[in-house]
């Protein structure tokens, strides 16, 4: 059972107030592989490489589970029901659009909240750019990703080798939530370990 750190904690807590804490980049690719004979930017096909990418970073397919009062800090836990064209889309074709049209684009996609029922993180691709370009807008939230953690996280998806294998993974399932005793008794369990080490070292 992994329980979110206070400053975790603190992370969310401005989403409620109207301050979102998701960060974002922006990249050019060469997505010669994901276009298909005639020039369609092939959607599908880059889901189904990302996906199988997934179990290299379990964090993305969870959410934050809150317990009722009593029952201590948040749990990350397995999304019900996971569905990766719900974090990885695609844009229409920005028609030879230039970086301003790019900035313009991305700017409408970061005005959308990240919806907190799923996995806080998106994957839009922006296809159609001048010189036949595919652009990528990478969006996650503070709690899930912090710098050079991020950076690995995601680097597990963008495998720099194309033609590197994928990996074979068996049909994932989520694991269950924990029930409410469990909760209970890993909170006491916390709350006595702190306890006695604030003793130990007075």
């Amino acid at each position: 059972m992994e329980r979110l750190t206070a400053q975790d904690v603190m992370t969310l807590w401005p989403d409620e107030a109207g301050w979102p804490q998701d960060i974002g980049v922006v990249a050019l690719l060469d997505a010669g592989d994901f276009v298909g004979v005639d020039g369609r930017f092939l959607l599908g096909d880059v889901r189904a490489w990302m996906e199988a990418r997934l179990p290299l970073a379990p964090r993305l397919r969870q959410v934050v589970y809150v317990p009722r009062w009593g029952l201590g800090r948040p749990v990350w836990v397995d999304a019900a029901a996971f569905d990766v064209r719900d974090h990885v889309r695609a844009v229409p074709p920005a028609d030879g659009g230039n970086e301003a049209r790019l900035l313009e684009v991305v700017e409408g996609l970061r005005r959308r909240p990240l919806d907190h029922c799923r996995p806080l993180w998106e994957v839009w691709f922006v296809p159609g750019l001048s010189d036949g370009r595919t652009a990528v807008y990478l969006r996650v939230h503070h709690v899930i990703a912090d710098g050079l953690a991020g950076v690995a996280m995601f680097g597990a998806l963008f495998d720099p080798a194309p033609d590197g294998p994928v990996p074979r993974v068996e049909p994932w399932a989520p694991a269950r939530v924990p029930a409410a005793g469990e909760l209970i008794v890993d909170n006491l369990r916390r709350r006595w370990a702190a306890a006695t080490g604030v003793l130990a070292a007075c």
